[in-house]
């Protein structure tokens, strides 16, 4: 009988602790909701916000930086960056209310020092929330909040941070913080001129313009999309030269779905399906010469950033090229299917 009690107290007692250690379905929807929420407040009111940013220069070998959006004297909003030579740490904390506090941990780490060249980057971002002296890890496929054991780290490295904005004298002008500076393309591209070729139903020979059109505007990036005037014979969708998110010295071609840009702007993270079309280094074919697949590579001549990409499955695969030139931008761009198929080439004449 004893035995039997005691078999009883145990189960009630495990029972007991799982339920301390994690939020069920119902809460966590209802958490979700608010963080989602909340996000959406952000976002909408974030360039009116005032800016508070801060050197953390003492945490790693290549320090980092801290900036603090407010409401007032009421701290919204948080980005922090760390970075080393093995990798690097971005934090995005939303304030909920009170001690209510959502983060997003974008953890990147490299196989070997960042100054090496063909270094390799994993990537993992597990989301957070904290309340009261509690942190629970974001499961979104389960739809559990499951609590953080060991969270002291969590709660001093918060208050380190926020200790840092307290003392901030810095504040920058939120229109000056939003304006990214390029590294590749020059304030105005519509003076950029360029002689095309398009071999469609007929061949065409025409002076063209590359317009850009800025999807999304962020602290160190931005997400930007290039496309033709309209050409006669010319089908609209070729017209779209891509999708790109352009961040320091490396473009990225990427898909501009909703999903995809969300995922950026939200937790600066890259797409699965994203590919580098420019940055300092070459990169080279992850496949054979003669090996069938999807091919992508980059080659640096004369100070010009020349990607290729074609798709050798079948004779009428798909190709495309990109030649990019700092300061200046786009300087060549070629994309068509095999045996030149519905083919367009377009080479920069002046950058006048």
């Amino acid at each position: 009988m004893l035995k039997r009690i005691l078999a009883i107290l145990l189960i009630v007692t495990i029972a007991l602790v799982l339920v301390s250690c994690s939020v069920n379905e119902r809460e966590y929807t209802d958490i979700i909701n608010m963080i989602e929420s909340y996000k959406n407040e952000v976002e909408k009111n974030i360039k009116n916000y005032e800016i508070r940013n801060v050197e953390y220069m003492d945490v790693s070998t290549e320090g980092g930086a801290i900036i603090g959006y407010y409401e007032e004297e009421d701290l919204k909003y948080a980005e922090v960056t760390i970075c080393g030579e093995m990798g690097r740490v971005h934090y995005n904390y939303y304030f909920l209310s009170g001690s209510n506090i959502y983060l997003i941990k974008n953890d990147v780490r490299y196989d070997k020092p960042f100054y090496i060249e063909g270094y390799e980057e994993t990537e993992e971002i597990v989301e957070y929330y904290f309340r009261e002296n509690e942190v629970f890890y974001v499961d979104n496929k389960k739809k559990l909040l499951t609590n953080v054991d060991d969270n002291k780290d969590f709660l001093v490295e918060l208050e380190d941070f926020k200790n840092a904005l307290d003392n901030a004298t810095e504040k920058v002008d939120n229109a000056e913080l939003n304006e990214y500076a390029s590294e590749y393309f020059k304030d105005d591209i519509s003076t950029l001129r360029y002689e095309g070729q398009f071999a469609f139903d007929d061949y065409y020979e025409e002076e063209v313009r590359v317009n850009m059109k800025t999807v999304e505007e962020l602290e160190s990036s931005r997400i930007f999309q290039l496309y033709l005037d309209p050409i006669q014979g010319v089908p609209e969708e070729r017209l779209d030269l891509g999708c790109f998110y352009e961040t320091g010295d490396t473009i990225y071609k990427i898909e501009p779905t909703e999903e995809n840009l969300a995922m950026i702007k939200s937790k600066g993270s890259l797409p699965e399906d994203s590919i580098i079309v420019a940055q300092n280094s070459e990169l080279p074919d992850a496949l054979g010469e003669d090996e069938a697949g999807f091919h992508y590579y980059i080659e640096i001549e004369e100070g010009q950033i020349k990607f290729h990409s074609y798709n050798n499955l079948a004779g009428t695969g798909y190709y495309e090229a990109f030649t990019w030139e700092k300061g200046v931008g786009l300087v060549f761009y070629q994309s068509g299917y095999g045996a030149e198929r519905d083919s367009i080439q377009i080479k920069l004449v002046s950058n006048n």
